[in-house]
């Protein structure tokens, strides 16, 4: 079996100010997939904070999803963090990946 952590991120979430959803989401969508979420960490939208937890559930667990943090503000920091999670230079903050990237991916969706 798989497994996976989750990243829930932001600062509105941890003081109240916006209501997490997305964590209960996955839960019940990576157990449906058979996939063992075994970490959920609320944390700072800082990108030290977001980068030390990434890399640790990376060397971890098999996924890593991140959740809340990427928008469209001015403070958002999360594509900078992951890159320095991995220690690799951020190219674009809007940057698609390549067809060649999903085709060597081993996640696989359901549809619907």
């Amino acid at each position: 079996m798989s497994t996976a952590g989750l990243v829930v991120i932001g600062n509105e979430v941890l003081s109240g100010k916006v209501e997490e959803a997305n964590a209960k989401f996955m839960i019940g969508r990576l157990r449906h997939l058979g996939v063992e979420l075994k970490r959920i960490a609320m944390i700072q939208d800082e990108i030290d904070i977001i980068a030390t937890e990434v890399a640790m559930q990376a060397q971890s667990f098999d996924a890593v999803f991140t959740s809340g943090g990427i928008g469209s503000t001015h403070d958002d920091v999360t594509y900078a963090a992951v890159a320095a999670a991995f220690e690799l230079p951020l190219v674009s903050a809007f940057a698609t990946p390549s067809p060649a990237f999903w085709g060597r991916s081993s996640c696989r969706y359901p549809s619907g």
